[in-house]
């Protein structure tokens, strides 16, 4: 079980990165009652949990973040 997760550098340091963003765009999005912003960050914050390698976790993040800043007010 545990062979199917990553545990480089690369992808420890995007999940640091994306879940800070995740958490930080979903505290956003309740305070500006945005339930979209909500959800990218509830996204951001659990997609690491189903990334099979480095890339994927890179290429999944930058997606969610560019959802999330077109869904910003």
């Amino acid at each position: 079980m545990l062979d199917d997760f990553d545990f480089s550098a690369q992808a420890l340091i995007a999940g640091l990165i994306f879940g800070v963003a995740g958490l930080w765009l979903f505290r956003e999005g309740r305070k500006n009652l945005n339930f979209r912003v909500m959800i990218a960050g509830i996204g951001l914050m659990t997609f690491q949990l189903f990334a099979k390698g480095w890339l994927q976790t890179w290429g999944i993040g930058l997606g969610l973040c560019a959802l999330a800043y077109f869904f910003w007010e």
